[in-house]
């Protein structure tokens, strides 16, 4: 089953059983499978975010030293 959010692909969700799956238990697994696309969807920007803000914080801090060493 594939982890898809905003139609992204984040994953595979493997399951095996020795019977049959039946539809409720199908949807029941689609909705994890959304939910668990959404979480690592979140978790993907997040660590993007915070790695733009360290790249913004570095920058600030090297502009900071070139007007220091200006003056």
């Amino acid at each position: 089953m594939p982890l898809i959010h905003n139609g992204k692909t984040f994953g595979m969700l493997e399951l095996a059983s020795f019977n049959l799956y039946e539809t409720h238990h199908i949807d029941l697994l689609a909705s994890f499978a959304e939910g668990i696309a959404s979480s690592l969807s979140s978790i993907r920007s997040n660590e993007h975010t915070v790695q733009l803000l360290e790249k913004t914080q570095l920058q600030a801090k090297n502009i900071s030293e070139q007007e220091a060493s200006l003056r």
